[in-house]
């Protein structure tokens, strides 16, 4: 049969598999059916067993199995692009690593994200967080961690992660979001919550990121935010009575981490002018108070923002903002 033809999956390839003498174990039925990954009308099985790691393949209904070195020959031949990929995400790394990357990525590529998952976890014990390619697995475990919908695994994969960096970090706040969001429409808001309250009883998740402010809005509105879409182009609000209720009782509460987000989809942009210098969402709510203004204040809001943010993606926008307010008020 073609390699081509064949449907490639690897569990994390470590030192051991390369041995050429490895003694392959006897997988149970249990261990086939847990770990069988399907692909057209073939399949390759990842079978653990007696903490040996065993490939097990299956062509046509005929199961085969191959050494570390075989699975290598026909991943170079058959996805040549994957190898290629992780080379440029794993810079200087050895070959064995980034092949090891290329099966993880090509798990994920065809939606067995509970596979890319372990798989990525497995890579990243490797690194140092000052690596090249680190951050982008990190993102890519928690990426699978939601793919599979395995929320609270993520959530905790971050805990883990959060160790390794500064409390003023929030690297992770739309991963958070991502998984807090997906609770919500799988259960509801109050589900959502005890699992926060339960996952910040460890340490490392005590940060402003693990709020409960993210429980309310919309993945649509996270994402919108993160490419800092300005508020004239996107019809932010809540998703239903239920979101704008639960938000409205966090803001009759104190001590939530990123409650200037609830301000913004609210509308209520001067309240983080004000109160919220060192927001994230300070230059949308900079534009979104222009763009509710047609007095003379809103040049010198202009003025503000055309100062603080030269790199910004909207500073375009806010240009043709000034020249219009400018214009129409004569100025």
């Amino acid at each position: 049969m073609s390699p081509t033809k064949i449907v490639l999956i690897v569990l994390f390839l470590s030192s051991i598999f390369w041995l050429e003498q490895r003694v392959w174990a006897t997988p149970t039925a249990q261990d086939i059916s847990r770990n069988q990954i399907t692909g057209g009308n073939d399949s390759i099985n990842i079978i653990a067993t007696g903490g040996s790691k065993v490939l097990i393949f299956r062509e046509n209904g005929l199961k085969v199995q191959r050494t570390a070195k075989a699975v290598i020959e026909l991943l170079e031949k058959s996805r040549p692009d994957l190898l290629e990929k992780a080379t440029q995400i794993l810079p200087g790394q050895s070959s064995q690593l980034a092949t090891e990357l290329a099966v993880a990525n090509y798990a994920f590529e065809i939606g067995q994200y509970s596979l890319s998952a372990s798989l990525y976890e497995e890579i990243i014990e490797q690194f140092n967080l000052e690596d090249i390619g680190y951050n982008k697995i990190e993102g890519l475990v928690t990426a699978s961690y939601y793919g599979s919908g395995r929320h609270i695994q993520g959530l905790r994969f971050i805990c883990q992660q959060y160790k390794f960096r500064a409390s003023w970090s929030y690297r992770f706040r739309h991963d958070i979001h991502a998984h807090m969001r997906a609770l919500v429409n799988k259960f509801d808001h109050d589900y959502a919550r005890k699992v926060l309250k339960n996952i910040k009883n460890n340490k490392d998740c005590q940060r402003d990121d693990f709020s409960e402010v993210w429980i309310p809005i919309s993945l649509e509105d996270m994402r919108a935010l993160e490419k800092g879409h300005v508020p004239e182009f996107t019809s932010y609000g809540f998703f239903d009575e239920k979101d704008a209720a639960f938000a409205n009782q966090l803001l009759r509460e104190e001590g939530h981490g990123f409650i200037d987000f609830i301000y913004f989809i609210n509308g209520n942009y001067e309240k983080i002018i004000q109160d919220f210098p060192r927001s994230y969402l300070y230059d949308l709510a900079l534009l979104g108070k222009v763009e509710l203004d047609d007095g003379t204040s809103a040049i010198s809001v202009l003025d503000t923002f055309l100062s603080k943010y030269p790199q910004s993606d909207n500073f375009d926008y806010a240009l043709r903002l000034i020249f219009e307010r400018a214009y129409g008020l004569g100025v």
